[in-house]
């Protein structure tokens, strides 16, 4: 179960990532060096939230293997 919780946490903190991309662009006047880091940021998050859901389903995947080899 620490996969899922592993994969959870990561998605998450993406999610908290692209939230604090989206309040400083909402709030803060645009300059090119804080677009550059937003979107770099965005785009880690958006790797981040990818690994984490390959995770998931890997796990899935492991798991209804193992089943069907007890089944």
């Amino acid at each position: 179960m620490e996969i899922l919780a592993s994969a959870s946490s990561t998605i998450e903190a993406a999610g908290q990532a692209a939230a604090r991309v989206a309040e400083r662009v909402a709030h803060v006047p645009s300059a090119l060096k804080t677009i550059v880091r937003d979107t770099v940021e965005l785009s880690s998050a958006e790797a981040a939230t990818r690994a984490g859901a390959a995770v998931l389903r890997t796990a899935r995947d492991m798991l209804g293997t193992i089943v069907d080899l007890f089944a």
